[in-house]
């Protein structure tokens, strides 16, 4: 009996004991499951801002030396696509005659869009002759165009003063410098050739000379002035940058290469700001060969983007660099902003057609990513500017793919999404031809340029758009190809935001998202050129419509000159470049009358005088004749 009993104890005691122990565990799971209700109310860390600012810009494209005269050529809607100058390719030696004939080791090619001669400094930029001699091109426009978006950031550009900032440059394909010293080469064909055909040694000597002598020297700066992946570190050299320097190459996109790999670079931290862009001065009978021969070369004077009847594209030159900052520090900072990059974004189209074929697969995938990137719906962008070169099939692909993402699916269920033609798209190839690895920082600048001035430019060229691939027609979609210059409108609340495509050769596509800055302005934003008001003064009538006479004397006869080329009003040229000598000559000389009849304080009260306003030479003409024949005739 007192055993079971000690049985009975001890059993009540493990039990207890057992009852005690779950108390305690149900407690413990109570505590946790508190503890993380706690923290599921917690607000999550807010995901790090990576949107960019463009603190500062330069650019030379065909048609515009500097940024304001891009946005005065866009604005025009100008064609600057013309035939090649002898300096870049001999049409003699490899024209075909026709653009309807392609043969062996010819070109049926003579159109593109091409920069001015641009002015360059050795001394500024610690340059030697030789080195001058050497270098290509590519470098030396790369550094002025660095050191001018630099200034406009409020950068001091002086090697004297380290800077945190590095620097990653679009520069795709070869040189041309590179085919002039590689050419020089070749002299061992040319004494093979030359003894074959039984030349005397004496005279195969001789013949070699003068088929060197057409060739630079190989010299200790040929190889860096040749090489495109030194133009990155060249520049920071020069400016003394501390960030990493590097170029990128993926073709056509190249340049969105550089704004993407610069932006992230700036998140890493290791600098405070980058610069990005690309340059490409490659207008060479090798391009032009490669071309011919691919073909991709319209048989038309211009390029017709996102139109029905596009056949092919046209090449160019330029330059473009800009100056980024974390958009942050941009504002803690006190910098001008010209516009936000909240996202760049890219994809591969894997396994496609061919090297050169284009998927809309490849293109969705970026556009979304861009997009989700930037933590924006799609729905809200009212402008794209796009890859467009002027291919039937690439532009169709491009714009099936950008109305899948901007106008269907969730896009589309969204609060604006059911608008058509809510997107307004464009190329600026149209303008200035297909500048290569420039092309997509080309198009980023006339997006700036769009969004500071609240401006939808127009696509020129266009008469009917294409069909889409899966057969709709731009009409049933969300976007629309913008040909006329408009007012840009977006709904309530929301900012200006645009897209910006480009894609390269083996499928590589980028998009970029940017959207407007809309700070309180305490300087001017805009590059809109303004007309000059000119005040004119002599003491009588008759001294007043000799000045008037004189300054004609020095204006008449350039603006002939120039009209004779093509029209000239407001600033716009028809159907020739602004960079004729004409109407350089048309443009320097009423540079010289506006600075010397500005309006100004101290005009003594008795003299003759006469004030009016007007946009450029030709203006300048009408009003001075008009205003000398009325004083004469009092």
């Amino acid at each position: 009996m007192a055993a079971a009993n000690a049985d009975r104890s001890k059993a009540e005691a493990m039990l207890a004991q057992r009852n005690q122990e779950l108390a305690q565990l149900k407690e413990q799971v109570k505590e946790r499951a508190n503890s993380q209700a706690v923290t599921a109310k917690q607000p999550t860390a807010a995901k790090e801002d990576a949107r960019v600012a463009i603190i500062g810009y330069s650019c030379i494209l065909p048609g515009g030396e500097n940024v304001t005269e891009t946005w005065d050529m866009i604005r025009a809607g100008i064609d600057n696509l013309r035939d090649l100058p002898a300096d870049r390719v001999n049409l003699d030696d490899f024209y075909s005659g026709s653009v309807d004939k392609n043969p062996v080791d010819k070109i049926y090619c003579k159109r593109g869009g091409f920069i001015p001669p641009f002015e360059f400094n050795p001394r500024e930029f610690n340059f030697n002759m030789l080195q001058m001699e050497d270098t290509d091109a590519n470098q030396t426009l790369s550094l002025l165009k660095v050191k001018e978006a630099m200034v406009d950031a409020g950068m001091n550009p002086s090697g004297d003063v380290k800077k945190n900032c590095g620097c990653i440059l679009g520069i795709g394909g070869g040189q041309k410098a590179s085919n002039q010293f590689f050419s020089r080469t070749n002299y061992a064909t040319v004494i093979k050739v030359l003894r074959n055909m039984g030349m005397p040694e004496e005279d195969v000597a001789k013949a070699v000379e003068k088929y060197k002598a057409h060739y630079p020297e190989w010299r200790l700066d040929s190889f860096p002035g040749f090489l495109g992946n030194v133009t990155a570190g060249r520049c920071t050299n020069v400016f003394n940058l501390d960030g990493m320097n590097c170029v990128v190459d993926a073709a056509c996109a190249s340049s969105l290469v550089s704004i993407k790999m610069a932006m992230e670079e700036l998140m890493t931290g290791d600098v405070r700001s980058m610069v990005a862009g690309a340059c490409c001065t490659d207008c060479s009978i090798g391009m032009y060969m490669a071309f011919s021969k691919t073909p991709v070369f319209s048989k038309a004077q211009s390029v017709t983007a996102y139109d029905k009847g596009a056949g092919g594209m046209l090449i160019g030159e330029g330059c473009v660099m800009y100056i980024l900052k974390r958009l942050a520090h941009a504002i803690e900072d006190g910098d001008k902003i010209h516009a936000v990059i909240r996202s760049c974004a890219s994809s591969s189209d894997g396994k496609a057609p061919g090297i050169y074929a284009p998927t809309i697969a490849g293109q969705e995938i970026a556009i979304r990513r861009a997009y989700a990137a930037a933590g924006v719906c799609p729905s809200t962008v009212t402008m794209v500017e796009g890859h467009g070169t002027g291919t039937p099939v690439g532009d169709a692909i491009e714009l099936t793919a950008l109305k899948n993402v901007v106008g269907e699916g969730p896009a589309r269920e969204s609060e604006w999404g059911q608008q058509r033609e809510r997107v307004a798209v464009g190329s600026v190839k149209s303008n200035i031809g297909h500048l290569k690895s420039v092309a997509g920082c080309a198009g980023m600048m006339k997006v700036i340029l769009a969004l500071k001035h609240k401006t939808l430019p127009a696509s020129i060229n266009v008469k009917e758009p294409p069909k889409m691939k899966d057969g709709a027609t731009i009409q049933e979609t969300a976007i629309f190809v913008n040909t006329k210059m408009r007012p840009w409108f977006t709904p309530p609340g929301m900012p200006r935001r645009a897209g910006v495509s480009s894609f390269g050769f083996g499928g590589a596509n980028y998009h970029c998202v940017m959207e407007e800055y809309e700070a309180e302005h305490t300087t001017p934003y805009r590059v809109n050129a303004m007309p000059s008001p000119i005040l004119m003064s002599a003491p009588s009538a008759s001294a007043l419509a000799a000045a008037c006479d004189a300054a004609l004397a020095e204006l008449k006869p350039k603006v002939e000159a120039a009209t004779a080329l093509g029209a000239l009003r407001n600033g716009g040229y028809e159907g020739v470049s602004p960079f004729a000598a004409e109407h350089r000559a048309v443009a320097d000389a009423f540079a010289a009358f506006t600075g010397a009849n500005a309006l100004r304080a101290g005009v003594p009260a008795s003299h003759a005088r006469v004030g009016f306003v007007v946009a450029d030479g030709a203006a300048a003409v009408d009003v001075l004749t008009a205003v000398a024949n009325q004083l004469r005739a009092k």
